[in-house]
């Protein structure tokens, strides 16, 4: 698998379009200090699933936008693309080529796009995944991040080598589904205690019924009695 492309428009110092090229073997890009080289790995940990703004330098991820300067107006939008080849994973998806594209728009709104068609960011995470590719792993090595892993929590260490083995796409449906369970059982709680404060007020109405249909017995049978009554007398 080969990161061949990576688009930029509108993000942080990017305020127009940007094109990166990597052809096979070993790239760089290179550039005097805020010169943007930095920005470049935050927008590909972005698209591939990054949120903490923390990670992406940044307060939120509107503030991705381009915020303007004295030669460009603030931008309305912030857009990345990357594109793969050589997926060569027919398991997983049966194209070998491979785009994704995120925008988020000063709103907050963000859009998601695979190989050009509309998608969620559960189905890009979920791909990433199974793609072992994410920003978990070792993906993205960054400034610092040998030092990191050896000081992280051993949860964020089973995350990591998740990801590494291609096991994060089964954890996240397992997290999913226990997030379902725990919803489902939640639910099942409020049904009980609706259950519990309905139920007396169903037995008394179950009651009422009961003796309305006694009555309407009583009046049928009084009824009855009352004609043969009236036809005896009036034979009489």
């Amino acid at each position: 698998m080969h990161l061949r492309e990576i688009e930029i428009k509108g993000f942080k110092s990017f305020a127009d379009k940007v094109v990166l090229q990597f052809p096979k073997g070993i790239s760089a890009v290179v550039g005097p200090n805020g010169s943007g080289k930095s920005n470049v790995v935050d927008a590909l940990r972005w698209v591939l699933g990054e949120q903490s703004s923390k990670n992406l330098r940044t307060d939120s991820s509107v503030n991705l936008i381009f915020s303007g300067n004295e030669f460009k107006p603030a931008g309305q939008s912030a857009k990345v693309k990357l594109v793969f080849d050589e997926i060569n994973r027919p398991d997983i998806i049966d194209v070998n080529t491979l785009e994704i594209e995120k925008i988020i728009y000063k709103d907050g709104k963000t859009e998601y796009f695979l190989n050009k068609k509309d998608a969620r960011q559960k189905d890009l995470v979920e791909l990433l995944a199974s793609l072992q590719l994410g920003t978990k792993g070792l993906s993205i090595i960054s400034q610092g991040s040998i030092e990191n892993i050896l000081k992280v929590s051993p949860q964020e260490r089973k995350v990591m080598f998740e990801e590494i083995l291609g096991l994060r796409q089964l954890e996240m449906k397992k997290d999913a589904s226990e997030r379902k369970l725990q919803n489902t059982n939640t639910n099942l709680d409020k049904v009980s205690s609706l259950v519990n404060e309905i139920l007396p007020h169903f037995r008394s109405l179950k009651r009422y019924v009961s003796r309305f249909d006694k009555q309407k017995e009583y009046q049928d049978e009084l009824l009855a009695l009352s004609q043969k009554y009236f036809g005896y007398k009036h034979k009489v």
